[in-house]
């Protein structure tokens, strides 16, 4: 529950932010969210708040968030949800390259099966079909080019004190941090996250990112003193935030979930993010045989969700989900300088509510300029927030 900090009487929106790739540091969303956030409101006050949560197994654990009074309008509390530390160190090179290869592989066979969708979806945003062919490259250069590099690294150690060889010393070892970094760090974590076969020691650390996403929201939901919760996520914490409603949405049409106050759902907010790209790359595929395995995978990830296939098989399939969740209002913002996000073409969004931005920072690195983009934070309030 809320502590007693704040007035109750008032209602109350509860956000929920939630980090993308890479390295994170606890309390890093939470920061650069509210920061840039408030700057749009006028006077108000900010309380660190902590309370005592259980997490999807159970287990206690201390939940801290921001709290914003404003003067005027609703009071605002921020939540994150940190799963960096699942994820971290739990990937080789060598496997994330067998993941590029594996899905490259299987992309190209979905595509060839499927190219009047491809050309529905892809063809009118002028996208490339197979960007992950030039990932593979790099990652193979990668692979190849460490073992030499932590070779001579080894070779020239007793030099390393030399004067001359302090530098490239340096410079080897940067090297060899950055790569390592870059490939497990970033793709690593799409590898670990995007992973559907149940054997996969990875598949149990996604299902354990979702079961905890999941929690914190339910618990969000189920508290007395918000009437609004909004999620949003950045990156692959958009396919987190996407995934963990989904799974909502299902729980729904459940005896389970009949208690759940989905009416507080008052928006999702997607930036950067590849929603899009998961959805043909990376999403279980089936044979053209298997409509009805097919079919209860289509139904099992079904929110607001445009068919990957327009092929139904040789019966229909009824699906026993309703769409409880399709009435939540999506937003999702984008940069042309940002390969990662997108248009969203595959679900079922207004063009009014893709929203193109234009982000400063250089091609690659606009990935993060969200998080200071006052613009995306001006598009939020006005379409969110009430005064």
């Amino acid at each position: 529950m809320i502590p007693k900090l704040l007035s109750r009487n008032r209602k109350r929106t509860a956000f929920i932010v939630i980090h993308g790739i890479g390295e994170q540091l606890p309390f890093e969303t939470l920061d650069l969210f509210t920061a840039n956030f408030i700057r749009h409101f006028g006077e108000v006050k900010l309380v660190h708040a902590i309370t005592i949560r259980s997490g999807a197994n159970g287990k206690a654990w201390q939940e801290n968030f921001i709290q914003v009074e404003r003067t005027n309008g609703c009071t605002i509390d921020i939540h994150e949800f940190f799963w960096a530390y699942l994820t971290e160190e739990k990937i080789s090179i060598p496997e994330t390259v067998k993941w590029v290869e594996q899905t490259l592989k299987a992309t190209k066979k979905y595509y060839k099966e499927n190219e009047e969708l491809q050309k529905k979806y892809e063809v009118r945003r002028g996208t490339k079909r197979f960007p992950l062919a030039r990932v593979l490259l790099l990652l193979r250069f990668a692979a190849f080019t460490l073992p030499f590099v932590k070779f001579f690294g080894v070779l020239f150690s007793p030099f390393s004190r030399l004067p001359f060889f302090m530098w490239i010393t340096k410079l080897f070892r940067a090297a060899i941090n950055k790569l390592g970094w870059i490939v497990t760090g970033y793709l690593g974590d799409v590898a670990i996250y995007t992973t559907t076969d149940e054997k996969s020691k990875y598949y149990r650390i996604r299902q354990q990112i979702l079961n905890e996403s999941q929690t914190l929201v339910e618990a969000l939901l189920d508290d007395d003193a918000y009437d609004r919760v909004i999620i949003a996520g950045h990156s692959l914490g958009s396919v987190i935030a996407y995934d963990t409603l989904d799974r909502i949405n299902i729980k729904a049409n459940l005896r389970e979930g009949k208690k759940l106050q989905i009416q507080k759902f008052a928006g999702l907010i997607t930036f950067g993010s590849p929603l899009d790209k998961i959805a043909f790359f990376f999403r279980e595929r089936t044979r053209p045989d298997e409509y009805i395995r097919g079919a209860i995978l289509a139904h099992l990830h079904s929110f607001k969700a445009k068919p990957l296939s327009d092929d139904t098989g040789e019966h229909d399939v009824s699906n026993p989900i309703e769409h409880k969740l399709d009435t939540i209002p999506w937003v999702n913002y984008y940069a042309h300088n940002d390969p990662v996000s997108g248009h969203l073409d595959f679900y079922s969004i207004h063009d009014q509510d893709n929203v193109k931005l234009t982000l400063p920072q250089s091609w690659g690195v606009a990935h993060t300029g969200y998080w200071t983009n006052q613009d995306f934070y001006e598009d939020i309030i006005k379409r969110f927030i009430i005064t």
